[in-house]
């Protein structure tokens, strides 16, 4: 694999190593946000009849873990990919600034019915 990649220039060497770590994350992703998080819950019936314990756990954080999962899985790839960095940095700062509701207003003093100056 190290002698294709150096057929590459380094720019392309260097996306495919962040394509790479993206990669690494997103296969972590379902352990720690599904499997680590139900394993408990599945394995407490296979240990009942060995540990003779009642457990009552509520199930709602689970719900809220899982629920995390398919934006960590995008946003993950995002932030990882430079290009994907540039890009939504891009968009994000046009939008602030270019924003319809951001553009100025003006508004003219009706308590002074002789002067009509703006108010910016």
């Amino acid at each position: 694999m190290k002698q294709e990649l150096a057929k590459f220039s380094s720019s392309h060497r260097k996306l495919h190593k962040q394509f790479f770590y993206a990669l690494v994350v997103q296969s972590l992703g379902p352990t720690v946000f599904l499997v680590i998080p139900a394993a408990p819950i599945l394995l407490i019936p296979l240990l009942h009849p060995y540990l003779n314990v009642e457990i009552d756990w509520p199930t709602g954080w689970l719900y809220s873990l899982i629920g995390l999962y398919p934006p960590f899985d995008s946003i993950a790839f995002m932030l990882i990919v430079s290009e994907y960095r540039r890009v939504i940095a891009g968009r994000l700062l046009y939008m602030l600034t270019n924003h319809p509701l951001r553009q100025s207003v003006s508004v003219t003093n009706t308590a002074d019915l002789g002067a009509r100056t703006p108010i910016q």
